[in-house]
């Protein structure tokens, strides 16, 4: 009898012991277990991110036969710092709603205003420093999953994006021939340019989720927007006489891509954090329009333009999930 009881206690040791074996396995692999659930309702992720981007934006005035090229002012090197909110709301039946709100400021980069023969003869070329620059945004989006596994989910939404941009061009040094322009330099403590920007965007797009274990998540979004809305300002604050001081308005329609993938990690069942990488892209369909005879200048006319923008980085993110997660795991 004392041999059955010892024996049991060393087997059921010895089960115990390969449990906790295994347990360990499945915790430093984060295998899925046997006994994860499905969960009807609603699962809500909300959390920060930071944002380190960079940039381009480049303006196109045209003289009145569009191939006809004026003048061009590329911002280039537009380092970045945002921060932001992001949000998810997934439901069992598939659908979801979510979106991000950020503001950041543009700390860097540069102008090369180019201005072209025979309007301005010799051409020229200068260069300004940027910076104390500014960006906002805000993403929504709604959406539907077609594709609704525990481990995959795909799907379609429809969605709104705001994207403003500020930057500042302070000096001037000519880098071509001009003996007229920025000759000599002009001290990079003195503002010369101003360009406002702000675009309001329709995105349709897909979604995908790939849950690779039961702490790592795979996401990726892919929005084309087929119309965008420019409404745009341009200071010009170094041209002769006070009456050319005042923004010239500019506008137009265009179509962008926006593209993010995002890796995340579940430190708990509620708390992850994850990295990931963003592109934007804005520009015209050859329609714009910089409106000198609504600006300061007076009695001029709309001349056309071009107007892209680009804003590309990576992230830093980490959120909490409120609520049973769609699909239960063990952790």
């Amino acid at each position: 009898m004392r041999r059955f009881f010892f024996g049991s206690i060393a087997l059921f040791g010895l089960l115990s012991g390969a449990n906790a074996a295994d347990m360990m396995v499945d915790t430093l692999f984060y295998r899925p277990r046997a006994t994860s659930i499905a969960n009807y309702g609603w699962q809500t992720e909300f959390g920060g991110r930071y944002w380190y981007s960079s940039g381009k934006s480049q303006l196109d005035l045209f003289g009145p036969v569009q191939p006809f090229l004026l003048s061009r002012l590329t911002f280039s090197g537009l380092t970045g710092h945002s921060g932001e909110l992001y949000w998810r709301l997934d439901h069992s039946s598939g659908f979801f709603f979510k979106g991000n709100a950020g503001l950041g400021r543009i700390v860097s980069g540069n102008l090369q205003d180019e201005d072209f023969p025979p309007f301005t003869s010799p051409y020229s070329s200068t260069n300004s420093d940027q910076r104390s620059g500014n960006l906002s945004y805000v993403t929504a989006d709604i959406g539907w999953a077609f594709w609704n596994s525990p481990t995959v989910k795909a799907g379609a939404f429809v969605g709104y994006n705001y994207y403003a941009e500020s930057v500042n061009a302070f000096g001037c040094t000519q880098a071509a021939s001009n003996p007229g322009i920025c000759v000599p330099a002009i001290s990079t403590s003195v503002l010369g340019i101003t360009e406002e920007s702000n675009w309001n965007a329709l995105r349709l797009g897909v979604n995908g989720v790939w849950k690779i274990t039961d702490r790592l998540t795979l996401t990726g979004d892919a929005a084309w927007i087929p119309y965008a809305r420019l409404n745009a300002r341009d200071f010009h604050w170094l041209r002769i006489g006070t009456d050319f001081s005042g923004p010239t308005p500019e506008d137009g329609n265009g179509f962008s891509a926006q593209l993010e993938a995002i890796l995340s990690y579940n430190l708990t069942r509620e708390f992850s954090v994850g990295i990931g990488g963003r592109y934007w892209r804005f520009e015209p369909k050859s329609n714009g329009a910089a409106h000198f005879e609504a600006s300061a200048i007076g009695g001029g006319f709309p001349q056309a333009i071009n107007f892209k923008t680009e804003r590309y980085g990576g992230f830093l993110q980490a959120s909490y999930i409120f609520g049973a997660p769609i699909v239960a795991a063990n952790y």
